[in-house]
């Protein structure tokens, strides 16, 4: 097998992290020689990436849609409002990897590359990752397909947002494809928290997902069981009243510790094996946008190898509190995450969830919901604190 040598950069992997730290290298103007690779370099049409924000980050030609209304449900009570500055976004997997394969396969300075990864390594003067094909060398690389430790082993709850969800076609209108329903916790609880996640894309189309917040992954005929009997209960629909036009299936770490953002001086980390998953939710998207912009912007600025930003904030201390909720207490935490919606509406949480707020908007939204189950979690948490402030040692 041969050996590659002379890029300035490899993207090790090109799921999300990789194809957005590309496009903002891209868009920021990077000169250096970039070798993005994968294993496939086909676009995908096996996720939505979805995510809020005060502007719409992608053009209408990508997103898939976007919504001002949401609801959740529990315990038989709606909160149903409009949102006055954010828009939940959903975006395509696969048109975002088309998109961005064929911007970078116009790029002079960008490599495209199948391959599956084997191994990476560094020296004082390279890093280098080792394929199924050869053998390719860089200054550095930033890598998103395998996670640095094992997130699991290193947190107390190891917990996972498990799910799966059937991309409906409905021959009769049943969804209001203006709002999306963010969580339905009616529904059985399998062992831990579990609720509905509707996204309409039409009056007869609509993605209906069952998720998830538990340690264990179930069998695919569990998840499939509880979505049909939710179809059959909230739009009395059977098998022959609609057809599955996609499949998407996940599991997303949802742990407190924090991984290390680098391997040594030359591999970093970014994506979920960076630990940009926001612990106490899961979504990721955005904060990836945000990583890669850091990246770009410190690459180009400093000319010199950039570390993405480790996160460590009081906001991983809050996460902790929640995950310790879910993880004991799911039946407190499903009224919670209601009651934090309905007291304080979409607005205000996804700016908290975003890690956008003050301290004191924090201090008020954490009294909108019930004081004892945080108090306990504050004592019963307090020997698990270093485990957010500082990275795990792999």
């Amino acid at each position: 097998m041969s050996t590659s040598t002379g890029y300035d950069i490899i993207i090790s992997g090109a799921g999300a992290a990789g194809l957005l730290l590309s496009l903002s290298l891209i868009e920021k103007g990077y000169k250096g020689s970039v070798l993005v690779l994968d294993q496939s370099l086909s676009p995908k049409n096996d996720k939505t990436w979805c995510f809020w924000s005060d502007e719409l980050l992608f053009d209408g030609n990508l997103l898939k849609k976007h919504w001002s209304k949401l609801s959740v449900h529990q315990g038989g009570k709606d909160y149903f409002s409009e949102t006055k500055n954010q828009f939940y976004q959903c975006l395509s997997s696969e048109k975002l990897q088309k998109h961005a394969l064929d911007i970078l396969s116009e790029q002079s300075n960008f490599t495209l590359v199948e391959a599956s990864v084997v191994s990476t390594g560094q020296d004082p003067e390279k890093a280098w990752v080792e394929t199924d094909i050869g053998k390719f060398e860089a200054n550095c690389i930033y890598q998103s397909i395998k996670p640095p430790a094992d997130f699991y082993e290193h947190s107390e709850y190891a917990l996972k947002q498990h799910f799966l969800g059937w991309e409906i076609q409905s021959k009769k209108p049943i969804f209001k494809e203006d709002t999306v329903t963010l969580m339905d916790f009616d529904v059985p609880q399998k062992g831990g928290l579990s609720f509905m996640y509707e996204l309409p894309f039409s009056e007869n189309e609509g993605l209906v997902e069952f998720t998830l917040f538990t340690p264990d992954v179930l069998e695919i005929e569990i998840y499939e069981q509880e979505i049909i009997a939710y179809l059959k209960q909230k739009y009395n629909l059977t098998s022959d009243d609609f057809k599955i036009l996609r499949i998407e299936f996940g599991v997303i770490p949802m742990v407190e510790c924090v991984m290390p953002v680098s391997e040594g001086k030359r591999i970093f980390n970014i994506g979920t094996a960076g630990g940009v998953t926001k612990a106490s939710t899961g979504y990721t998207f955005k904060r990836s946008l945000h990583q890669a912009n850091y990246i770009a912007e410190k690459l180009i600025s400093s000319n010199q190898l950039v570390s993405p930003d480790a996160n460590i904030s009081r906001f991983r201390y809050y996460d902790l509190l929640i995950l310790h909720i879910i993880a004991n207490k799911p039946e407190l935490a499903e009224f919670i995450l209601f009651n934090l919606f309905d007291k304080n509406g979409f607005d205000k949480v996804f700016r908290f969830l975003s890690e956008e707020t003050s301290f004191s908007e924090e201090l008020v939204i954490m009294a909108s919901c019930p004081w004892t189950p945080f108090l306990a979690a504050v004592w019963q948490t307090k020997n698990l604190v270093s485990r957010v402030t500082k990275p795990v040692n792999p």
